[in-house]
């Protein structure tokens, strides 16, 4: 009886100690994930950032946009009054924009054929 017991008792102690090994194991692998988890965490705070400041960029960016519409406008309306006004409304449609020798030659010089 007492060998069996002091067998149970050894088999006891082999069970915990192959169970602390385990736990042992467990835990650096918690700690690892949790490592990993922070890094994560921190990358989606600099995305998050980086998003906010394309946001606020394509925001600035529309509001140009705008601005440049409405002066566009401004102008065409100016450019069709004055033509009106010396009479050549006849030879400009702003439906169908002819373009100038003058511009052609300003075009060519911003963006060279490739």
């Amino acid at each position: 009886y007492q060998r069996r017991v002091h067998g149970e008792y050894d088999a006891m102690k082999e069970l915990v100690r192959s169970l602390q090994g385990e736990l042992g194991m467990l835990q650096n692998r918690n700690t690892s994930l949790e490592d990993k988890l922070q890094s994560l965490e921190g990358a989606v705070r600099v995305l998050e950032a980086e998003n906010y400041h394309l946001s606020r960029r394509e925001e600035n960016l529309r509001k140009e946009l705008q601005v440049s519409e409405n002066a566009k406008l401004i102008l065409s309306q100016q450019l069709a009054e004055s033509l009106q006004s010396n009479g050549l409304m006849d030879h400009y449609s702003p439906l169908e924009p002819k373009v100038t020798r003058v511009e052609e030659k300003c075009i060519r010089r911003i963006a060279p054929p490739r």
